[in-house]
């Protein structure tokens, strides 16, 4: 109790103000593994007097793709001080898709044309080799250009183009297989007219 000159009685009173410096505190793993294209969440919890503020040094990486590889820190600070935590994310390979919806058996008349698309997905992006009856067909008969070896262009149609055409797609991920069929619509009667030709004999008298 203390009195002050005037007569009027004080009392003192000591407060101490609490505080503490920002703590994140560790809820997860420090090396997070995600497939390219998900969702990921990384939480950040921090606790201090008075309450930290919290930033990101990179964005949340929500649909993350192959540029959202790296470190994230997230940081808490207050007028004590400023702690940190790093988290490492690393975007996993996808084996991959096929995508198309191409017909699988295609018949077409002697002389017309086909196209066969082969889309596909996967991270890192696929490459594709096309075969005919099992066998590699030549960059000639694919074609120049990526954007044309994912669609096969057959054109003048001919008894050899008919069988059974293969895409096979793959990356250090996996791979995948789609095969066609294709027949031509004649060829019977053509066979038997060319059976019939062969076969016959014309005599000049």
């Amino acid at each position: 109790m203390y009195q002050r000159p005037n007569g009027e009685d004080m009392e003192l009173f000591q407060v101490e103000v609490l505080m503490r410096p920002p703590k994140i505190e560790n809820t997860g793993a420090q090396h997070k593994r995600v497939a390219n294209g998900d969702n990921f969440l990384v939480d950040c919890v921090a606790s201090g007097l008075p309450d930290p503020e919290v930033s990101w040094s990179l964005p949340d990486g929500t649909m993350i793709n192959n540029k959202d590889e790296g470190n994230y820190t997230c940081y808490a600070k207050n007028t004590l001080g400023e702690d940190a935590m790093k988290v490492s994310v690393q975007v996993m390979p996808n084996s991959p898709q096929i995508t198309s919806k191409e017909k699988r058996v295609i018949a077409r008349p002697v002389g017309s044309s086909v196209r066969l698309k082969c889309t596909a997905s996967g991270n890192p992006r696929p490459d594709i080799v096309w075969l005919k009856d099992s066998r590699p067909l030549t960059p000639e008969e694919v074609g120049e250009g990526r954007k044309k070896k994912w669609t096969l262009s057959l054109k003048n149609l001919t008894p050899e183009h008919s069988g059974k055409y293969t895409c096979h797609v793959s990356n250090r991920a996996g791979e995948i297989n789609a095969t066609y069929k294709v027949e031509l619509s004649g060829m019977l009667s053509e066979f038997r007219t060319q059976s019939f030709l062969t076969n016959s004999v014309s005599v000049v008298y």
